[in-house]
């Protein structure tokens, strides 16, 4: 149901939802005067440093209220030293009164929280009260839901509570519902928290900031009287979603999760409820059962079912699409859940059936949501069903007009350089933002748009193309989910161990701030918003710190792919705020600065990267060279050396390399004179095994490690860091003779405007060219009794495969 854009007040006035956003402007700055100041028609919360209000919450109030009840009496205490006492039954003796969440004092004010939903709230004052009301709600986990982290049983409840709806067996959706609970705090981060939002929006008034996690983050202004103006007014954020993807919220610092709450943010439950929003149709195709029971249900690839690991399914199988029906049907009835993703498994696989040919990824899998959409809505048009448009399925297909209305797409995109004209009107491949988000919008119910881009390259400020974008969605998106990055194992701010996970921000910190204020009121002034930031976060060395900031968000790279930093400019802004940090002192302004810097690279460290791109740009003019042949061409024959000596082994290798259909293909050959002895290790590099090291021109690099019976492993190895969550999805084949094994590595390249949009798979670059050459390794490696006893590459390093100055460049041939 379309929401009415009109909401009736207790008083009976109205408000529009533009008007929302000039009333919370006015809220957290009313009156041209400071907050200490005090006249007749305010309630007083604190008079010279004395207390004059207490906070009145329920006998049982919600988990969050309890928080805000915290939260409220601790920073009035910061900031005036007055401490409010927090009580469920009035007491006549205080002037006013501030009625936090729900209660019988409410009630019997006739102030009730309908309306307002989504960390939506009233803040109402009267002669003697101030009242901070939203909808608050503790978050229940169903009855068939696990006991704990990890429950062994639950497979088996969940197996029989299904047999009304299949002869099959599912993957149970909720497995990870625990990672939302944080012991902590003992709250879920589906707990509904409007009432805490009001509290936190009435600090805002009186001066409070949270820029950071932690004290050093937060600004809290110091005075001796507060007090509460008239008001009548609800405030409505732009966006019902506003979640940031990092941290575990289960093993989320208390720091970062109290951070993310006073930034307004949440979970967005109602929305998009527990059963994973991303990737969740292999929730229900991932189990083994259920792939040796209906292999029909699978892609076919080279006249094989894909049934590896999760498997990937063909989307015209009538038989799937009605497993799917009343998968989505269970997961409401037993769960109770408002929502399912059927957004496919990562890394798509395009089955080759006679019902699937021709058409493209985004063509076989909307219409087989819109299927079963149509279906489930008979049945339950109060909840959603949702899907991503994601790398090859990322464009809204010709050959669907329109979703039924309980259909929403989450698009994925890259948010760097929206700020320009050239990124806005062509982001991918010539494809504008508003062909990409008006297009789907012209698709689903007015509304049913979530954003989702990825926040993880901390290097970079986009704070303008933020705003932008959110003016843009405003209106009719649900709102934004978005990736960013998290330290595991320790909370680095508090200089301990600590087991927790904590956001890893460093000037990134600004981003998430902006996004987070913006997604309440994207049209508010965000030079306003920035200059206050600057002011009251950096104090005396605050234009020194606009300086460097202004300078880090201008100078990043534009334009398809991975957006960075250059190192000479990542050099410059480091100086800067090492100047800065310097000139602050021992102060809360030079710490704040100084923590920023501690989640950077160091300035030792990016000269030291400075020198090192210089050197190897030098070397690589010279580096030798290998010719991918093209489709058609026979390739060329090329032979590895010693990595120490450049001589060519008695155990030779060679290979040959080819560019077809967007793929390389590495075939390997490796002759061994002694096959009865190969050592085959489960960690492939610490036995016979071969690499291949690929450096494109936006991403450096990736690796990928095979061993001679075929089993492979692979790592992103960007910024220095081995991250094997990255898959390259390479198909392997390997043969064995008398006297060599061989490798035949097929690795899809996805370029650079698909590629940007999944960090976690394929090799992502243009087609190398002799201007824009790939650079690369083929190594080998040879183990006898677990000693390595030789080591071979395309090119001598003087050491181990990873030295990229010494890599060889790679071309695609002329066709």
């Amino acid at each position: 149901m379309k929401q009415s854009k009109r909401e009736a007040l207790p008083s009976g006035k109205f408000v529009s939802v533009r008007a929302v956003a000039v009333l919370f402007v006015a809220l957290l700055g009313i009156l041209m005067v400071p907050a200490c100041t005090y006249s007749g028609s305010e309630n007083l919360v604190v008079e010279s440093g004395e207390p004059r209000a207490q906070i009145i919450i329920s006998e049982e109030p919600e988990r969050l209220v309890r928080l805000a009840a915290e939260e409220l009496r601790d920073y009035v205490k910061k900031i005036s030293g007055a401490e409010l006492p927090v009580r469920t039954v009035l007491d006549e003796s205080y002037p006013t009164s501030i009625y936090l969440g729900r209660s019988q004092y409410t009630d019997d004010l006739g102030i009730t929280d309908e309306g307002p939903g989504h960390g939506a709230f009233r803040i109402i004052s009267g002669p003697d009260y101030v009242v901070l009301l939203g909808h608050d709600l503790d978050y229940q986990p169903p009855e068939l839901a696990p006991q704990k982290l990890r429950d062994p049983n639950i497979v088996e409840r969940w197996d029989e509570a299904t047999r009304d709806y299949t002869d099959s067996y599912w993957g149970y959706p909720l497995f990870s519902l625990w990672r939302q609970y944080n012991d902590e705090t003992g709250t879920w981060f589906h707990d509904q928290s409007g009432s805490l939002n009001a509290v936190y929006a009435l600090l805002r008034h009186w001066g409070v900031r949270w820029y950071f996690p932690g004290e050093v983050g937060e600004v809290v202004p110091e005075q001796t009287s507060l007090s509460v103006p008239e008001l009548d007014e609800v405030v409505r954020p732009d966006f019902k979603v506003r979640r940031f993807f990092g941290p575990a919220y289960f093993v989320m610092s208390r720091d970062d999760l109290l951070w993310i709450r006073r930034l307004g943010l949440n979970y967005g439950y109602p929305v998009l409820g527990s059963t994973g929003h991303v990737h969740g149709l292999r929730r229900l195709h991932g189990r083994e059962e259920l792939q040796e029971m209906h292999p029909e249900y699978y892609a076919l690839i080279g006249g094989e079912r894909m049934l590896r690991g999760r498997g990937h399914v063909c989307f015209n199988s009538e038989g799937f699409t009605q497993e799917t029906i009343q998968y989505v049907r269970a997961v409401f009835d037993l769960l109770d859940e408002p929502t399912v993703d059927l957004w496919p498994e990562d890394g798509f696989r395009m089955c080759e059936c006679e019902k699937c040919a021709g058409l493209s990824p985004a063509e076989v899998v909307f219409p087989f949501v819109k299927r079963v959409a149509e279906e489930v809505y008979t049945t339950h048009p109060d909840r959603l069903i949702t899907c991503g448009a994601y790398s090859s399925f990322r464009l809204p297909p010709d050959n669907l007009d329109e979703f039924p209305p309980n259909v929403a797409v989450t698009v994925a995109f890259q948010r760097p350089g929206l700020d320009e004209p050239e990124s806005w009107g062509a982001m991918y491949g010539g494809v504008s933002y508003e062909d990409l988000i008006g297009g789907w919008s012209a698709k689903v119910e007015k509304g049913n748009i979530l954003g989702n881009s990825n926040h993880r390259g901390h290097g970079v400020l986009m704070t303008r193309s933020i705003a932008r974008d959110l003016r843009a969605r405003r209106g009719r998106s649900l709102g934004d989910w978005n990736e960013t990055g998290h330290m595991r194992g320790g909370d680095v701010r508090a200089g301990r161990e600590t087991g927790r996970q904590t956001f890893v921000l460093g000037i990134h910190h600004l981003n998430l701030y902006v996004n987070a204020r913006l997604l309440w009121d994207a049209e508010q002034d965000l030079d306003a918003l920035l200059d206050e930031y600057y002011e009251k976060f950096y104090g005396p060395v605050a234009d020194q710190m606009k300086e460097a900031l202004e300078m880090a968000e201008s100078g990043y790279t534009r334009g398809e792919g991975r957006a960075s930093l250059p190192t000479e400019t990542r050099i410059a802004v480091t100086e800067l705020m090492e100047s800065a940090r310097e000139e602050a002192g021992d102060t809360v302004y030079g710490q704040r600065i100084a923590y920023i810097l501690e989640e950077e690279p160091s300035l030792e460290s990016l000269l030291q990267r400075l020198r090192e791109q210089q050197e190897a740009e030098a070397a690589r003019l010279e580096a030798p060279l290998a010719v991918a042949a093209p489709s058609g061409e026979l390739p060329e024959t090329y032979e590895l050396v010693d990595l120490q000596t450049g001589e060519t082994p008695d155990e030779r290798t060679t290979f040959t390399v080819e560019w077809h259909d967007g793929d390389l293909i590495f075939d390997i050959r490796c002759e061994e004179s002694d096959m009865e002895n190969l050592m085959i290790s489960r960690n492939i590099w610490s036995g016979d095994s071969i690499a291949v090291l690929l450096e494109t021109p936006t991403h450096a690099y990736y690796q990928i490690e095979v061993n001679p019976d075929g089993d492979l492993w692979d790592a992103d190895r960007e910024y220095g860091v081995i991250n094997d969550k990255w898959s390259s999805l390479a198909e392997v084949e390997t043969e064995r003779g008398e006297d060599f094994w061989r490798v035949r590595i097929r690795i899809p390249v996805m370029d650079d405007a698909a590629g940007g949009l999944d960090p976690l798979h394929n090799v992502v670059g243009e087609k190398p060219t002799p201007e824009n050459p790939w650079f690369f390794q083929v190594g080998r490696a040879r183990f006898r009794d677990f000693e390595k006893i030789g080591a071979y590459g395309f090119t001598a390093t003087g050491g181990s495969y990873h030295v990229r100055g010494r890599f060889g460049r790679l071309v695609v041939g002329e066709e």
